[in-house]
């Protein structure tokens, strides 16, 4: 009898265990840019985004997160209800104030860079690129050079990523490229022999951090991934993926080949 009572409180536990794992509440992590080191190869689930959130589902006892890829908008119409948007600032989702939504803030360091297949150019403002060729990614608004666009005095081509700016520049396609920091330097570690003949121009500063968007209606979430930023095994994890996907100096540096 003793035994029998104590293989049906074990068994009990252990459906209880199970329920409880099972129970967990699925949470959409939505992502919108399709470029390294945030995504590298989503068809293999490598790049930053996919550690991030296999850490963080490591540690969560409440929820199943899930990468989303899906278009910006797209992503802002589900957060009205549920979900978390990955690596973007307040000023892109005209939540200034930062009263539209939760934010874990300032997590990523990055900047926009201009660079050149032209060791000569100099950035002395906008004007500086009167007459020529610049590559951005199709969809992307580049207020700077917006006015210059729109009076026909720089022409703007477009590509379907970040990684293929400085692609066009080695082509010679272009006279010059807009590019996310990160991904610059992520890409240089991949094709030095690319970026070797590129330059970064100088006397263009835009910092700007990248943070977690989070639902309204989702305090919980924002207190879970927060939890998890926090707990020592949260920092040892976010080290590892920053030195492994980020590089540390962003605003420290200038120019850089």
């Amino acid at each position: 009898m003793i035994h029998t009572k104590y293989l049906s409180l074990f068994s009990a536990l252990i459906i209880l265990l199970s329920s409880t794992s099972f129970s967990k509440e699925n949470v959409y992590l939505y992502n919108y840019m399709d470029k390294a080191p945030f995504v590298v190869n989503e068809n293999k689930s490598i790049g930053l985004n996919y550690d991030f959130v296999t850490f963080l589902n490591q540690h969560s006892i409440k929820y199943t997160y899930q990468l989303i890829t899906i278009p910006k908008q797209r992503a802002l119409a589900q957060l009205v209800t549920q979900g978390a948007l990955l690596w973007v600032n307040p000023n892109w989702v005209d939540d200034l104030h930062q009263d539209k939504y939760w934010w874990i803030k300032n997590l990523i360091t990055d900047r926009e860079l201009y660079i050149s297949n032209d060791p000569a150019l100099i950035y002395h403002g906008p004007q500086t690129f009167t007459d020529k060729i610049y590559v951005g990614v199709r969809g992307y608004n580049y207020e700077n050079l917006t006015t210059l666009t729109q009076q026909k005095k720089l022409t703007r081509v477009d590509v379907t990523k970040e990684e293929l700016v400085p692609i066009m520049l080695y082509k010679n396609r272009a006279d010059i490229g807009i590019i996310g920091a990160q991904t610059y330097f992520y890409f240089h570690k991949q094709h030095p022999d690319i970026t070797k003949n590129l330059f970064i121009l100088e006397n263009y500063q835009l910092n700007f951090f990248r943070s977690i968007l989070i639902s309204k209606a989702k305090k919980a979430v924002k207190e879970d991934i927060e939890s998890w930023f926090r707990s020592e095994q949260g920092q040892a994890q976010w080290l590892i993926i920053k030195k492994k996907w980020l590089h540390d100096k962003i605003m420290l540096i200038p120019n850089e080949n």
